[in-house]
């Protein structure tokens, strides 16, 4: 906790602020979180309490030595005023001071003093996250905010709050209701806002916690991940698979008949059928593939074969990534109409199906828009005609294959076909 002397009035900055949502906090919440910031009990322990629309807020903060006279919490006498914003001013060279209001509260997490960058990076995430815009962040004279600000008046920050929050030394016989003095307040140079009059509108869902904000991050990394867990770090992946499977995997064997075959990433699975009425056997299969590697149905009338590629790995998706995604290169339009020059034996028009994979979670925690453009692609040719095409057409698009699926064909009546999917991610 920094005490600044601004005018007559001495206002701290840096608190910790908890909320204790709609019950008033008590003594042993406020020794706790003197604990937690000074375990040595070495330091002071100020506090105070705030309330608005039926919610608490415990704010505290330690310093080394005695605070002689009164001194009031900058952000808790801002929240007073009932204007929800961002609020940003300089402290020092390369640091800034900023706290988020909502409610009539401080936000835990803000309130604090960092760099410059850090400040301005969390800015961005709370405006992401509150859907807070220009309008409704306040930034004092010398500070540029990505996207605008509102100006911050230094007078009229605090003039017009008839009773400032004081802060309490812990151990004074004082109970933990809401603290508010009433005092002539005179403010110059160090922080201000111009008065924005207009409450944001405000959502249930929105996140307000930095525990929720940080599980929210976590579970969007998590669904994306997931989503694009077939989405391949080598573009010519099928290649290598294509010619893994085959060189051992036979179309016919022991009396079974490949039908299909269904290639991921991961491995391939090969579906049999029984080739005829003749006899078929098992073990064939198990001694070329491993019993591992071999499936019957609970009928018998099925068998499928599972090859796998563990040197094939889906992309890395790291934050770096979700944060910044890729460009989306030829228009999709473009490379759809242009597909059936070059992928031979193309049967139909492309599917086409985009997807935001930041829509919701990943949106309201600052990410921004992460598009996934699936294409699923059929043909009645051989698929050892259209591998190589699909990887070299998919590159021109900025697309990768993702999976292949193929039917070998035997005799007339049973005519190859292949159905291919590419995937491209972009901004």
């Amino acid at each position: 906790m920094r005490v600044e002397r601004i005018g007559k009035q001495q206002y701290a900055f840096g608190m910790t602020w908890s909320d204790s949502g709609a019950a008033r906090p008590k003594s042993r919440e406020a020794k706790a979180q003197h604990v937690a910031l000074d375990p040595a009990g070495s330091a002071r322990y100020y506090y105070c309490v705030i309330a608005a629309n039926g919610r608490y807020s415990l704010g505290g903060g330690t310093v080394a030595g005695k605070l002689s006279g009164a001194v009031y919490s900058y952000a808790a006498t801002l929240a007073a005023g009932r204007v929800d914003g961002i609020y940003v001013a300089p402290v020092d060279d390369g640091k800034l001071w900023f706290c988020v209001v909502r409610g009539g509260i401080v936000t835990p997490e803000t309130d604090v003093i960092e760099d410059t960058e850090k400040v301005l990076a969390s800015i961005d995430g709370y405006r992401a996250l509150l859907n807070f815009d220009a309008k409704s962040t306040f930034a004092a004279e010398g500070v540029a905010i990505r996207g605008g600000a509102e100006p911050f008046d230094p007078v009229a920050a605090v003039a017009h709050i008839k009773r400032p929050v004081a802060l309490r030394l812990l151990g004074s016989k004082v109970s933990l209701a809401p603290f508010a003095v009433a005092a002539a307040v005179v403010i110059a140079g160090v922080i201000g806002y111009k008065m924005y009059q207009a409450h944001k509108a405000k959502a249930e869902h929105l996140i307000v916690t930095a525990q929720q904000r940080q599980q929210a991050i976590q579970a969007y990394q998590t669904s994306a991940r997931a989503a694009l867990s077939t989405y391949p770090q080598n573009p010519t992946w099928p290649v290598a698979a294509w010619r893994e499977l085959t060189d051992p995997m036979p179309v016919f064997l022991a009396g079974w008949q490949m039908k299909s075959t269904d290639c991921t990433l991961a491995g391939c699975d090969a579906t049999y059928a029984h080739a005829g009425s003749g006899a078929d056997a098992v073990a064939p299969f198990t001694n070329l593939f491993g019993k591992q590697a071999v499936m019957v149905d609970s009928n018998g009338d099925a068998l499928k074969v599972r090859l796998t590629f563990p040197g094939n790995h889906p992309v890395d998706v790291n934050d770096a990534l979700l944060h910044n995604p890729p460009p989306g290169g030829m228009p999709i339009l473009d490379w759809i109409g242009l597909t059936p020059v070059h992928l031979p034996g193309l049967h139909g028009r492309p599917t086409v199906l985009a997807t935001n994979l930041a829509a919701g979670g990943g949106s309201q925690v600052g990410y921004p828009t992460f598009m996934v453009d699936t294409v699923t692609a059929k043909g009645n040719t051989s698929i050892d005609t259209v591998i190589d095409s699909a990887i070299q057409w998919g590159a021109d698009g900025s697309f990768r294959v993702t999976k292949f699926e193929f039917t070998p064909g035997v005799g007339t009546s049973d005519a190859p076909s292949w159905t291919i999917t590419l995937a491209r991610i972009h901004r």
